[in-house]
């Protein structure tokens, strides 16, 4: 279904001559799959960095049950690794490729690859990592291939994280229209359901000024208290 939506809502766009050629979201192969079938042009795909920062956390705690001396303090080292990679490589593939191949090396006490953010660089003799228990490297050949092997199917698809896009924006529009629409309740059955999402789409453009507005355009009073406490939005109704 949410293939089916995704390549409505494409061609909907660019019937009102706007094409489409990015799109960002999480890691459904599927629905991409299924858009480079239906759209006759390429459409790239970005992924979404909320997405791309959680994903590989899932994946180290899995294999956090296999090695017992990979606890959840390990995790968290090099969760926050991969996410500084990410931000701090905004738009750059290649440095970002370099940055994720730098991480377990790096966790395991080989610098010979780091850059300037290592510590150890500054004083080797006397470096100890910060966030990982006792301040010691890890250590465990299979534990090193397990987490490269992760982080990997990340390096191959630096092109799609290095943007850091975000899909942020949606998910606050899709929030507003449920607080109008709220899904336990079957609006779509309602001749109100397009009254709701029209207040949705007035609340994320101007604000819940949108109101006070809609009041003074019917002839009702804007409402004093209304006016004080609603957010300034851009623009007016007309």
């Amino acid at each position: 279904m949410e293939s089916s939506v995704a390549i409505d809502v494409i061609k909907e766009v660019e019937e009102q001559n706007a094409k489409v050629s990015v799109l960002i979201m999480d890691d459904d192969t599927t629905t991409m799959a299924r858009i480079r079938q239906s759209i006759s042009h390429p459409v790239h795909k970005w992924s979404d960095l909320n997405h791309t920062k959680k994903t590989p956390r899932k994946e180290f705690v899995c294999i956090a049950k296999k090695h017992k001396n990979f606890s959840n303090k390990c995790v968290q080292f090099i969760q926050k690794c991969f996410s500084y990679a990410v931000v701090q490589n905004k738009n750059e593939p290649d440095k970002l490729k370099s940055a994720l191949c730098q991480i377990v090396p790096h966790a395991f006490g080989d610098h010979s690859h780091c850059e300037s953010w290592c510590g150890y660089l500054c004083n080797p003799d006397t470096y100890r990592h910060k966030s990982l228990p006792y301040g010691k490297d890890l250590s465990g050949k299979e534990l090193q291939e397990d987490q490269n092997n992760i982080l990997s199917v990340y390096v191959s698809n630096a092109e799609k994280n290095a943007p850091a896009a975000s899909t942020k924006d949606v998910q606050s529009f899709n929030n507003v229209i449920a607080s109008k629409a709220q899904k336990r309740i079957h609006y779509s059955g309602s001749s109100s359901l397009e009254n709701r999402v029209s207040c949705a789409v007035a609340e994320k453009n101007m604000g819940t000024q949108y109101v006070s507005e809609i009041n003074t355009l019917v002839g009702v009073s804007p409402g004093t208290i209304l006016k004080q406490e609603g957010t300034e939005g851009p623009g007016t109704l007309t």
